[in-house]
């Protein structure tokens, strides 16, 4: 439509151009042909005044009668043409419009059938794309799953291998663990101070023990009460700095016979002591254990000097282990 109103509208302006030219031109040539005639009825009136003064008027009249009749005959022709002209362009351009609007329907359906089919071309390659990618969705799920359950089992297998590695860690943990308890506990479970066994006597085999000291020294007493025991009843294992005591006591005056063991044993942390035999007592049913505190002394030993044997070393006699001896030196 817009190319449609340019188009009326530069052939309106042309047509009015064209008409304009030739109304100038009309009126152009009408000014040369006046002028002329002018010229030569001037000089046809000179002549004629010359001449015929009496055929001047006829003579003028004709020519004006003529030239008017002229003029007329000029002015339908002019508008004649004009109205052709007129109706010329505008047949040619309704001819044109309506070619224009042909091929403009024409180009608008191939137009639209073209895109028409290149959208079903396009919509069948999305498909196929569609369906090909979905196929390589699917694969890449698939082998993604397949390598996620190798992942998964490997992965498995190997807390599997370390829960098995970390079970018997454990077990062997637990086993040296449980062995290092029991060696501490048959080293050190019994051990006892004189600050944790304050007690009293009073009942059977009842045990009280205290420090004494005697000048610059300090014993370690234990009493132990134990009516009705005899002398031979009495057994005392020495141990690490402590003792072992077994009492058997039979049965008398109403009292049951029964067997009693305890072990002393003392903290290194709190000194060595020593059992002493000879001051071990048993009196009014009271038996009275005596250890005898004994200090540590660290020393230095070195061999003495008549056996120093150094210049026998340089014959490279030297008597070694049996797995070595077939070894260099």
């Amino acid at each position: 439509k817009a190319t449609v109103a340019r188009i009326s509208e530069e052939k309106d302006q042309e047509k009015a151009v064209n008409i304009e030219r030739m109304r100038s031109d009309h009126k152009t040539e009408l000014t040369r042909m006046i002028t002329k005639k002018d010229d030569e009825r001037k000089a046809t009136v000179a002549r004629i005044i010359q001449e015929k003064d009496q055929e001047k008027a006829a003579a003028i009249e004709r020519l004006c009668s003529d030239h008017e009749t002229e003029l007329a005959e000029k002015d339908c022709e002019c508008k004649a043409t004009v109205a052709r002209i007129s109706e010329e362009k505008d047949q040619e351009k309704a001819v044109n419009i309506e070619r224009m609007r042909s091929d403009h329907k024409t180009e608008l359906t191939r137009m639209t059938t073209k895109k028409e089919d290149e959208r079903k071309a396009t919509v069948a390659r999305m498909k196929e794309k569609d369906q090909d990618k979905a196929a390589a969705i699917e694969r890449l799920r698939s082998d993604h799953e397949t390598e996620l359950t190798e992942m998964i089992m490997e992965e498995r297998h190997k807390c599997e291998a370390i829960a098995a590695r970390a079970i018997e860690q454990k077990d062997s943990l637990e086993s040296e663990l449980r062995m290092l308890k029991h060696e501490f506990q048959s080293e050190m479970g019994d051990m006892i101070t004189v600050e944790g066994t304050a007690g009293k006597l009073g009942y059977d085999f009842a045990a009280f023990m205290y420090d004494e000291k005697r000048g610059h020294r300090t014993n370690r007493i234990v009493r132990i009460q134990c009516p009705g025991v005899k002398h031979c009843g009495i057994k005392v294992d020495v141990i690490f700095n402590g003792c072992l005591v077994t009492i058997e006591r039979e049965e008398f005056c109403g009292m049951e016979a029964t067997s009693w063991i305890r072990k002393f044993q003392f903290k290194p942390s709190q000194g060595l002591f020593e059992f002493s035999d000879d001051q071990m007592e048993l009196d009014f049913g009271i038996l009275k254990l005596v250890f005898l505190r004994t200090l540590f002394v660290n020393r230095t030993v070195f061999f003495p000097g008549h056996q120093s044997r150094d210049f026998t070393d340089l014959d490279r006699n030297w008597v070694l282990p049996s797995e070595s001896s077939g070894s260099d030196p």
